[in-house]
């Protein structure tokens, strides 16, 4: 591993035969404290003592992209001049540090930022800044200061080639037939960032992604989508039969209709089409090996398409 100094020649990696030059930020840096947490705590290590510390990201990021044997870790604010790296999960997938992987929650390394509020109390003014961080209006300023903000993203079937081989290639038994029919269906359409996830053991969505249906449900309802076909594409993990798994993620993704339907206004999906897809454990996003991938696979995607 890299970080905890026990790979310090590019050769060892297949790279050229030269040092290691590791970047790293202070140990305040909550930046580093997650990667501990995400990266190196599973094994019980921490960042090696030969590793060039910085208090200040730009200043590590600027290090890092004159260096050609040099590599670090800082937030995606500071990415600048440096190159951002695709992380390769256990099982191979390749996960991207896009906006667009982020705002899914599929890139491993990203985290949320949470505003707090007591239970009870609560100030207007402390109301009126949790409603205003998460309101349209804020996501511009949110993007200019550094945060990945919460504005949809779109990506087509062509752009998602990365997890369409894997899920071909995935050793999880997928019937070959279901999945050309999955291709099909998709084949056209616009993946969105939106993606509702759900909570341990059960069909109950989580916080956010039920303030994200939410949102959806306002996109609807102002006509956000013009004359598309809005696609509810449920996906889960690799645990138990496919057949069983396709029928759950078919029933969790009509479970989101339902709530979807319920949340726009009377009159407002006058003219929209909705439709409920369901495949299993196809296209998975995250390991199957483990609990962190497993959640991440457990999903309704928001796909929008052509009437046909």
């Amino acid at each position: 591993m890299i970080f905890s100094g026990t790979v310090t020649n590019w050769s060892q990696l297949g790279g050229a035969d030269a040092p290691i030059n590791l970047y790293a930020p202070d140990d305040s840096s909550g930046t580093l404290q997650t990667f501990g947490s995400l990266v190196l705590g599973p094994f019980d290590v921490d960042v090696t003592s030969d590793a060039r510390r910085f208090v200040n990201n730009i200043a590590l990021s600027d290090a890092v992209s004159t260096d050609v044997n040099g590599i670090g870790v800082t937030g995606a604010a500071y990415e600048r001049a440096a190159k951002a790296l695709p992380i390769r999960q256990g099982c191979g997938i390749l996960s991207y540090p896009t906006t667009f992987g982020m705002k899914a929650e599929e890139y491993p390394l990203s985290r949320r930022l949470y505003l707090y509020t007591p239970p009870t109390d609560v100030s207007a003014h402390a109301s009126q800044l949790v409603e205003f961080a998460t309101s349209d209006a804020a996501q511009q300023i949110l993007s200019e200061v550094g945060f990945v903000n919460q504005t949809i993203e779109r990506t087509s079937l062509n752009d998602e080639g990365g997890r369409v081989l894997h899920g071909l290639l995935d050793e999880q038994e997928v019937p070959f037939q279901d999945f050309r029919e999955m291709l099909r269906e998709l084949r056209g359409a616009e993946r969105t960032s939106l993606t509702l996830r759900f909570a341990t053991g059960g069909s109950q969505l989580t916080p956010k992604s039920q303030r994200d249906l939410e949102r959806l449900a306002n996109l609807v309802a102002n006509g956000e989508f013009g004359n598309k076909e809005i696609l509810l594409v449920g996906f889960t993990d690799s645990v138990g039969k496919f057949s069983l798994n396709r029928a759950l993620s078919f029933r969790r993704a009509g479970s989101v209709e339902t709530q979807l339907r319920t949340a726009v206004p009377q009159g407002a999906l006058e003219g929209i089409a909705i439709r409920s897809l369901g495949y299993g454990e196809m296209l998975p996003v995250g390991c199957n090996t483990d609990i962190q991938g497993r959640s991440a696979n457990r999903r309704v995607e928001i796909w929008l398409a052509d009437p046909a």
